[in-house]
């Protein structure tokens, strides 16, 4: 090597040195700049779609469910209501490690107690696993909880210390319930899936729903989502209590009478509704469907609003309504029905009964309830002008829905002229109570506006709407038509039902007490494609509608009930006499309908039996009866007194159970006569029943321990 290159080599790996640091320091800045620009990039130019995805992924707003208001019968009482429950947190991670350990199998202990998720050791253990792995939300328990067990938990060690240093972080809920259970569940309405409700609860659910609140909920690594304490949250807005048209009372009455046919008749469902005449408030509506168990509950649809039937001869009143009104027949015109059939368009129209032949006049038609005599005169009147029969249908709003605020309510159903399907049959069938299907509630309101003087009125559920105790909305009674005809039609209408029930198909209605108007009815159940089925597996709808009293109305009813040819099928027969356990009930515990008796000065204050004192005055005071103080020197401190009348009350006379002496026990009933002599230690033996007619041993005596005494009876 040359002296030459011995002296570049330095110079050399000087250079190579240089240069590899100042590939390094090239390196380094670019990688310095690519930082800087990407941080840029982050924070300027994607920062915040990054910081939104940050927040979304570590925290997230979650509703919170307002309380749904109450529904409520006309009385106040309570028909559904929402309690709340309760799941049970804690934040064990923000207790000091001391003060965890000294209260951990304390609460352990408490949490099996309540939950008995598992023992009070095993408790313990899960919750320094939780509190090791961070978790600032743990689950106490398996199950919620009702308020009162709330509050019990809230008194737990550790859970008391308050909800920013380790204690009860509870999430609430509500679970409705109806306090009166299977009695008008489906008219008050289930939830049927995720915020969709029927019944009432749906029909008012915008008043009942309330306004729901919101808070924000935060998360850490591995955990769940936990309220964020340090931010308010906005509280949720409480329901809006309805006060329901439903009378408990009559709902009671008219779903065990209902029951009781139901169950007698082997029926397959039964609904039955109560209205008042004057204002449309439904009182009471049942809806009863066979179980599996063979019983009746409110299960399924609910029939009465909600399915569309073909009712029979109850329709026929509106009919009877039209020809009126046109002039086309008089209650006193006479009718053939020769031998009880009458063949139209291919179809024969026969009489349910053997009675029903030759001529008749128009109202003994009526309440025989003829077929061949409804058919006859509707089709003279009106198969050359089919379109006036519509047109009386719409005017006693048949075309039209009742317009209830309820989603599925059925809508009439009926065939015009101008459907392709129409023929001449299709109204001496509807004159009938066939081919025209309409809900029991609407055939109801129809009667009802008979009743009502003509006056038709919307059927309500609701008559008010409160919050806070307080009156928000009123539901006033609604008029669907002023007229559905006139005075002297309505005198007939009412003629024609009162005899129905005197004299017609609905005698077991009639009672000497108040007059009942109404109408039966007996129809064949469709089914689809089959038809009416055979005479062997045929079914039909038995019904009843009508008003009472007669001579003032004040309630109209329906009832109908699905049975099978097996069984009794005629409404007068199976569905009036619900009608009438059901009339007879609301009119014998309605006190306006009957006078207040006047006091009569001759009366005097009853004397009661020997017995307890203290029971006794508790009676009378109830009664408004005063009592005087007991006579003699030892009646104020005997416990068994006879009673003495005053001018203005009673007085007490004691029987002598003050000593050990033997009491009078004549006239006793036996029972009573036992018990004193036990507690003077005899014994006691008896011949016959009744009173106490004679003792033998004298009043007075010393009474000795285990002496026996024998005592004769009224009755041997």
């Amino acid at each position: 090597m040359t002296e030459k290159q011995r002296d570049d080599k330095p110079r050399m790996q000087r250079n190579s040195v240089q240069h590899y640091y100042g590939v390094m320091f090239v390196t380094t800045l670019l990688l310095l700049v690519a930082v800087v620009c990407r941080i840029v990039y982050l924070q300027f130019v994607v920062g915040d779609e990054l910081r939104r995805r940050a927040a979304k992924w570590l925290t997230r707003v979650e509703t919170t469910l307002p309380l749904r208001g109450r529904i409520l019968a006309d009385d106040g009482s309570l028909l559904a209501i929402s309690l709340p429950r309760y799941r049970l947190y804690s934040d064990l991670v923000s207790v000091k490690e001391e003060e965890f350990e000294k209260h951990v199998d304390s609460l352990g202990y408490c949490l099996s107690k309540m939950f008995g998720r598992m023992d009070a050791k095993g408790y313990a253990r899960f919750l320094r696993e939780e509190r090791a792995r961070g978790n600032r939300y743990v689950s106490l328990g398996n199950r919620s909880v009702l308020y009162g067990e709330l509050k019990e938990a809230k008194r737990f060690p550790l859970l008391r210390n308050g909800r920013y240093r380790g204690g009860l972080l509870p999430e609430d809920s509500w679970e409705r319930r109806l306090p009166l259970g299977n009695l008008a569940r489906r008219t008050i309405g289930v939830k049927i899936d995720s915020g969709t409700y029927s019944g009432m609860e749906g029909a008012y659910d915008s008043w009942l729903r309330g306004v729901p609140g919101r808070r924000l909920m935060v998360r850490g690594a591995g955990e769940k989502y936990r309220p964020e304490l340090t931010v308010d949250p906005v509280d949720p807005e409480d329901g809006s209590d309805v006060v329901s048209t439903i009378n408990v009372k009559m709902q009671d009455v008219v779903t065990q009478a209902l029951r009781q046919q139901l169950t007698e008749s082997d029926a397959l469902y039964g609904t039955a509704i109560i209205m008042e005449v004057s204002t449309g408030a439904v009182k009471a509506m049942a809806n009863l469907e066979r179980t599996s168990e063979g019983g009746y509950a409110e299960i399924g649809s609910n029939r009465a609003i909600e399915e569309r039937m073909e009712l029979g001869s109850i329709f026929k009143m509106s009919s009877l309504m039209m020809l009126l009104e046109d002039g086309a027949v008089r209650l006193d015109d006479t009718i053939n029905v020769h031998d009880g059939s009458l063949k139209l368009y291919g179809h024969t129209f026969r009489e349910s009964s053997k009675q029903l032949r030759g001529r008749m006049t128009v109202r003994r038609a009526v309440e025989m309830s003829s077929n061949v005599a409804f058919a006859g005169l509707v089709d003279r009147e009106y198969k050359k002008k089919p379109w006036r029969y519509i047109e009386h249908l719409r005017m006693q709003r048949w075309g039209d829905p009742l317009g209830m605020p309820f989603s599925n309510e059925a809508l009439p159903s009926f065939r015009t002229p101008d459907h392709s399907r129409w023929s001449l049959l299709d109204i001496p069938m509807m004159a009938t109570g066939y081919s025209i299907s309409v809900s029991p509630l609407h055939m109801l309101t129809f009667y009802n506006a008979i009743a009502n003087g003509g006056k038709m009125l919307r059927p309500r559920l609701a008559s008010a709407v409160m919050r806070d105790g307080k009156v928000v909305r009123r539901f006033e009674p609604e008029v669907l038509v002023g007229k559905i005809c006139s005075d002297h039609t309505l005198e007939n209408l009412h003629t024609c039902l009162e005899g129905v029930v005197e004299r017609g198909t609905a005698t077991v209605v009639r009672n000497e007490h108040y007059k009942v108007a109404g109408k039966t009815g007996t129809a064949q159940v469709a089914r689809g494609s089959q038809g009416y089925g055979t005479a062997q597996d045929r079914n039909y709808l038995a019904s009843f509608v009508g008003y009472f009293p007669a001579e003032a109305p004040r309630y109209s009813g329906i009832v109908v009930l699905r049975v099978s040819v097996h069984d009794e099928y005629y409404g007068g027969k199976v569905a009036a006499p619900i009608f009438a356990a059901i009339a007879n009930s609301i009119y014998t515990t309605t006190e306006e309908w009957f006078p207040r008796l006047e006091r009569n000065d001759g009366a005097q204050v009853p004397e009661s039996k020997s017995g307890n004192a203290q029971f006794l005055r508790r009676a009378y005071k109830g009664f408004g009866v005063s009592v005087d103080r007991a006579q003699g020197s030892e009646a104020e401190r005997l416990e068994w007194v006879d009673t003495r009348r005053t001018k203005d009350g009673v007085y007490f006379v004691g029987r002598g159970m003050l000593t050990q002496r033997v009491p009078s026990v004549v006239g006793l009933p036996l029972s009573d006569a036992v018990y004193l002599l036990e507690r003077v230690g005899m014994r006691v033996r008896a011949k016959g029943c009744g009173t106490v007619r004679s003792q033998s041993v004298a009043p007075g005596a010393a009474a000795d321990v285990e002496t026996e005494i024998y005592l004769e009876m009224s009755v041997q």
